[in-house]
């Protein structure tokens, strides 16, 4: 039994230390985060988590108050990968269908925690930040919408449609160097192209966006010009029919 017990402990040493090698905090240095947090009406949002990060691990956090407002002192850390400031944004989480990349590259943002509305992920990529403070103002926080695209091949015809889409994800992410737009979402661009041929059967498309915004439907017909179609999301649950 002690064996065991003591294995353990080695295995959970071992993972704490692979952690610690991932970031080093700078001199302890510490930086002030503010905002309040708001839905599509502007009403104050309460118990939203905020928390920041670097490299996925997390070296501040706080929960908005009745008033939707938030005030926290975080750690800061030097790291090739950036900061990270997240709003309503599910922690790290290794199963399958909520994994958190946390880090600002293509491969997805996160998961809402409290469903009920959008996320955002403020991000500062530089490795020499100098800022001492962030305060995030109005964060508004969209009602989840979800989209359902059918794309029905029509028989009779040899019609081949490529196609990509354009969307809000529904946790956003927000560059906060960008002073001319602080809270305009980065939007989530399709970075490939699906290939539609006469033989396929017809398809469906599901995706999770927020209220209030519009997905692009870009796509090809027999390799014609691209063409737009923009869907707005005015329902919590949406949907639209292409047929090629």
């Amino acid at each position: 039994m002690k064996r065991k017990y003591f294995g353990q402990i080695l295995i959970i040493s071992a993972l704490l230390l692979f952690q610690s090698c991932h970031i080093q905090i700078e001199n302890n240095r510490r930086i002030t985060i503010s905002g309040t947090v708001v839905d599509s009406q502007g009403s104050p949002i309460s118990n939203i988590s905020i928390r920041s990060e670097v490299f996925g691990e997390v070296i501040g956090a706080s929960v908005s108050d009745e008033n939707g407002k938030f005030e926290f002192v975080s750690l800061e850390a030097q790291s090739s990968k950036g900061l990270d400031i997240l709003v309503n944004v599910k922690p790290s989480s290794y199963e399958y269908d909520d994994y958190y990349y946390g880090f600002d590259n293509d491969y997805g943002t996160g998961l809402p925690e409290n469903d009920e509305y959008s996320g955002k992920r403020y991000f500062n990529p530089s490795s020499n930040r100098e800022e001492s403070s962030y305060n995030l103002g109005r964060i508004q926080l969209n009602e989840i919408a979800t989209l359902s695209l059918f794309l029905n091949n029509l028989p009779g015809d040899e019609n081949v449609v490529s196609y990509y889409l354009e969307y809000t994800n529904d946790v956003c992410k927000i560059d906060v160097n960008l002073e001319s737009s602080p809270d305009e979402c980065v939007i989530t661009q399709g970075d490939y192209i699906t290939v539609l041929d006469p033989e396929s059967q017809n398809t469906q498309v599901n995706l999770q966006s927020q209220l209030g915004t519009s997905v692009f439907f870009k796509y090809q017909l027999n390799n014609q010009p691209e063409q737009t179609i923009s869907i707005p999301l005015t329902n919590s649950e949406n949907s639209y029919v292409f047929e090629y």
